[in-house]
């Protein structure tokens, strides 16, 4: 059997969808709308979001592009407590969501499940290139691209990884 098996809510099937399937299909914008933007965002994280917002309040046209979820390594703790106009604390899933709707609000493009490979100038553009090939570009293009954690280099880790295995703390 190919797993993992999806079933969407109209019951189409997809078996070991790539990421970019699975986003399209839960409804994720995958595709840029145009090829052109005033500004670019890369990460979809705390400081990402909030690019986004406010680029999209002033009147340009953003879009901003993150590889697996809006949030990033915020979107996963439990408690953040040193964000700026939270003073009692909020989950990272609370404040991805929030900024993420708030970005929306304002009028910015989400895309999902895109992976950023390349910048370079172009005249007075700034092109992003993806991994499948495509390319947008934009006048500005603004690099929030959060944290990378290193792993230890144990013999056999990478199995037990999220079976016992974890790099910080639960959401417990």
């Amino acid at each position: 059997a190919r797993l993992p098996l999806v079933v969407t809510g109209e019951g189409a099937k997809l078996v070991a969808p790539d990421t970019s399937t699975l986003a399209s299909a839960v409804g994720l914008s995958t595709a840029p709308a145009t090829d052109f933007y005033d500004l670019i965002v890369i990460g979809g994280g705390p400081g990402g979001l909030g690019a986004a917002v406010y680029g999209t309040s002033e009147g340009l046209r953003t879009v901003m592009v993150e590889q697996h979820a809006s949030g990033g390594q915020a979107g996963q703790s439990s408690r953040i407590e040193n964000y700026l106009g939270f003073p009692d604390g909020v989950s990272g899933a609370q404040l991805a969501d929030r900024a993420r709707r708030q970005a929306l609000k304002f009028g910015a493009e989400l895309l999902t499940a895109r992976t950023v490979t390349s910048l370079e100038v172009r005249g007075q553009a700034k092109v992003v290139g993806f991994a499948d090939g495509g390319s947008i570009a934009a006048h500005t293009v603004i690099l929030a691209t959060g944290v990378s954690y290193r792993r230890l280099g144990a013999p056999g880790l990478d199995d037990l990884v999220g079976r016992g295995v974890y790099n910080g703390a639960g959401v417990t």
